[in-house]
């Protein structure tokens, strides 16, 4: 299985990432199985997020930001204890 994911990087040094939710119910119920859960284990515990998948939810993609990483590229501090 392939993600569709993104870092940026600044420098060399990655300052952020994120990527492409899952947004189809059998793609993720294809994840639960590969993680080795059966359905009604799933479906106990993500019943909610599933009938969103089947009520259309958009695709929805995120980025953070590793700020304590930035900070140290401003400041120069390549590594831990520079």
């Amino acid at each position: 299985m392939n993600s569709r994911a993104y870092d940026l990087v600044l420098n060399g040094f990655e300052v952020g990432g994120g990527s492409i939710r899952i947004h189809q119910r059998a793609l993720q119920e294809r994840i639960f199985k590969a993680l080795g859960m059966d359905e009604s284990s799933y479906e106990e515990k993500f019943g909610f997020l599933l009938s969103a998948l089947d009520s259309g939810a958009p695709p929805h993609g995120g980025i953070a930001f590793g700020f304590d990483r930035l900070v140290m590229l401003l400041c120069g501090r390549l590594r831990s204890g520079t």
